[in-house]
């Protein structure tokens, strides 16, 4: 069946580690909180799509290392179709460590992002899905405008940048 959304955009593996306060320079510190997983801003929307029961197609370049694999293997366990995801060989996968300060909240985020050349959709693969909705993160610009191209009548979605802060809400009229 084809899919109903096509997300195409960054894709990395996530290794997360809560801490109590954000460490000092040179220093150590212990985490009982530790988690894994594939990440990324159009790879998370596709993973949750999926998994909500949306027909979804993720498109993305991953290495053919083991945290590429993981990745194409926790899609493939939500019903993701993976028939657009490159596992490049000799590319390195991104890999994100994130430190999650328990104190205030925040995050810290340490990513291994690989530069390479951009990711190149098959054209054959492309021409058998027609996905309603196209959502793209930015990452994959070239990619992106060519899945707008070929796609009949999708309704194209972009991912907003983060703000810094949150615009203040309007008084109630």
């Amino acid at each position: 069946m084809d899919p109903e959304v096509l997300c195409i955009g960054h894709a990395a593996y996530d290794l997360g580690v809560v801490v109590e306060r954000f460490p000092e320079e040179n220093s150590k510190c212990e985490t009982r909180e530790f988690f894994e997983s594939g990440g990324g801003p159009a790879a998370t929307a596709a993973y949750l799509l999926s998994s909500w029961g949306l027909r979804t197609a993720f498109a993305a370049v991953v290495g053919d290392d083991v945290f590429g694999q993981r990745i194409h293997d926790e899609f493939e366990c939500v019903g993701t179709n993976v028939s657009l995801l490159e596992m490049r060989p000799h590319h390195s996968t991104p890999v994100s460590l994130i430190l999650i300060n328990r104190e205030n909240g925040s995050r810290t985020v340490v990513n291994r992002k690989i530069d390479s050349r951009p990711l190149r959709l098959n054209k054959s693969v492309l021409a058998k899905i027609s996905p309603r909705i196209l959502l793209f993160d930015g990452h994959e610009l070239e990619a992106s405008l060519e899945a707008m191209q070929t796609s009949p009548t999708p309704f194209p979605f972009s991912m907003p940048a983060p703000c810094a802060k949150a615009p203040p809400a309007s008084p109630a009229k």
